[in-house]
């Protein structure tokens, strides 16, 4: 083996350190790089505080029991079969009714009556 190979292979297993590799501790940081680092911790902190004050929380409406005797009678078929219906039918459903609430939450809403369905049997 070659002096330069033998030289790089002892420096990947770690029997010699390279001299330029200092470890960063606080003893070894300049007053200056210390109050960067400060300043950006905070503006990460500032982004995150800005970021989640503008988020809504999640609020879960409960079905009335008008609404879910609607979609037990409109989607009994589907019910009785264990499948779901199109997205489509949904939205039409929803419109016809006048029932402000998402494709997904409905086919959610379905599945659970299902299992209530499948538990009492």
């Amino acid at each position: 083996m070659n002096e330069k190979k033998r030289k790089r292979m002892e420096f990947i297993r770690g029997k010699e350190q390279p001299k330029y590799r200092e470890k960063y501790t606080d003893s070894n940081i300049d007053d200056r790089s210390k109050t960067k680092i400060e300043e950006m911790k905070n503006i990460g902190q500032e982004k995150a505080e800005e970021y989640f004050e503008g988020r809504k929380k999640r609020k879960s409406e409960k079905w009335s029991p008008n609404e879910v005797s609607l979609l037990k009678k409109t989607f009994q078929k589907y019910l009785i079969k264990g499948s779901y219906p199109s997205t489509e039918e949904i939205r039409k459903f929803l419109n016809k009714n006048c029932i402000d609430r998402k494709p997904v939450v409905v086919k959610a809403k379905l599945q659970h009556l299902r299992k209530l369905q499948q538990s009492q049997k």
